[in-house]
């Protein structure tokens, strides 16, 4: 009986997860094609925000299925922002950034 409610909680774990997808991917000069570090990068409308790492990575984990907005912004650079769309079960959306030093 116990076993059986294991097998029973993984498996709905494991659909709660399926219902989540992600958003991730790099910033980098335009012209250089250095990657920016501390850039912001913001998911309307969550208004979750996080700096990319020193390699100009940044990641959005466990969003719900819907349309997201991820915005961009550096103090030497132009903002830039695009219309994501987020769905279960599948890849995490890669989204690439590249900006204009201003």
């Amino acid at each position: 009986m116990i076993t059986t409610a294991l097998i029973l909680c993984v498996s709905c774990d494991k659909n709660v997860h399926d219902n989540f997808g992600g958003i991730y991917g790099k910033v980098t000069d335009l012209n250089s094609g250095t990657p920016i570090h501390n850039a912001s990068v913001t998911l309307s409308p969550t208004g979750q925000n996080v700096l990319t790492n020193s390699d100009g990575f940044y990641e959005f984990v466990k969003l719900e299925s819907q349309q997201y907005t991820v915005s961009v912004q550096h103090v030497e650079y132009v903002a830039d922002s695009r219309l994501i769309t987020v769905r279960p079960r599948e890849e995490s959306e890669l989204v690439n950034f590249l900006l204009l030093r201003k």
